[in-house]
């Protein structure tokens, strides 16, 4: 089961307790190979066996070196599940563009998870010498004081534990929020404007397609390329999975730069990004260029205009005997034989070629 489900789109139904459990059973699991070790050094102690004298001079040195390895083992799931949230919330900070960029992020449930767990000094676990283990009926009471001590001792260690992730994901979810309210704000600014595309099609300077060249010339207008653009969208529609496949996408080639917090990405890098994973998507599920004039098309006279336009350009290059490149297996052709690239209607070749 994933150790941080409650981190995962689709983690609304967790309550904080299921948060709590989640974090418990992930840090508790580095834990079980040492509680194995406690429990085999008191089975070696049985009182009712025959125990060496070296048995019972090393249980305490085994004790202490256990301890070791679990403070070593728990620091070490403490990195990796740090990084997991880290990685999981700039997932959801991206799918949460995406998909509801004017709602209250919902990682909001887990920001004040720390109260319901408390940090506590850890218990002492009795050191016992030759002495308080060598007579059997003493070891017998010893083992069971050891057992409770080093039980309560492991799981204050895990709690502990669990305190420290908590308060570490809720700075994370801090700068989440702080970045959340600041990104969506101007990503509003900019859609007010119109987008980026309408700005780029409304510059002369950026959508400017003039050339000496007659087989060079533009199809479409800036107006028609934004309807062009709503009707691709209008065909489209994203699942859940669609999104968390394009955030992973997004944050994966981010990394190690975060998606919040200080020296995040810019937005122009991030918009950028997710737009190219998006369009993946769109690559995916539209065949757009087999689909082309259908998607251009925008009235009656629509195939004679384009027949007209692709005459003009017939009739230039002709004149400068030149040859126009076409897209696809058939390669290079004349420009009396060509219909344009990405044109298949047959009515406007006709068009093209009665000129």
């Amino acid at each position: 089961m994933d150790a941080l489900a409650f981190l995962n789109a689709d983690g609304a139904g967790f309550t904080q307790q299921d948060a709590i459990d989640q974090l418990h059973n992930a840090v508790h699991s580095s834990l079980e190979d040492v509680q194995k070790a406690f429990q085999l050094v008191f089975e070696q102690l049985n009182p009712e066996a025959n125990v060496s004298d070296r048995i019972i001079l090393d249980a305490n040195r085994q004790i202490r070196t256990e301890q070791s390895r679990a403070r070593n083992l728990v620091a070490l799931r403490q990195e990796e599940l740090n990084r997991q949230v880290r990685i999981k919330l700039e997932n959801l900070f991206i799918q949460g563009l995406v998909q509801s960029p004017h709602q209250e992020p919902a990682v909001r449930a887990w920001e004040n998870l720390s109260s319901r767990v408390i940090h506590r000094n850890e218990p002492s676990v009795s050191e016992y010498s030759y002495e308080d283990l060598g007579n059997p009926e003493k070891r017998g009471k010893r083992i069971i004081t050891w057992d409770i001590e080093t039980n309560e001792w492991l799981e204050t260690l895990c709690q502990n534990n669990i305190h420290e992730i908590i308060t570490r994901m809720e700075e994370m979810i801090k700068d989440y929020k702080d970045t959340w309210v600041e990104v969506t704000g101007e990503l509003r600014k900019r859609a007010s404007l119109g987008g980026l595309l309408f700005q780029e099609v409304n510059d002369p300077d950026v959508w400017n397609f003039e050339s000496e060249d007659p087989t060079v010339t533009n199809l479409l207008e800036g107006d028609k390329a934004l309807d062009i653009a709503n009707r691709i969208l209008d065909r489209f529609q994203m699942v859940n999975q669609d999104i968390v496949e394009v955030a992973d996408t997004v944050r994966a080639s981010l990394d190690p730069v975060p998606v919040f917090g200080i020296n995040r990405v810019a937005l122009n890098e991030l918009e950028e990004l997710l737009a190219l994973a998006i369009a993946e998507k769109l690559r995916d599920t539209i065949a757009v260029e087999s689909g082309f004039l259908s998607l251009i098309s925008n009235g009656m006279r629509f195939g004679e205009e384009l027949g007209e336009l692709l005459d003009d350009m017939r009739r230039g290059a002709a004149a400068m005997e030149e040859k126009l490149w076409r897209i696809g297996e058939v390669g290079v052709g004349h420009v009396d034989s060509a219909a344009g690239v990405g044109i298949t209607s047959p009515n406007v070749h006709d068009f093209v070629l009665r000129g």
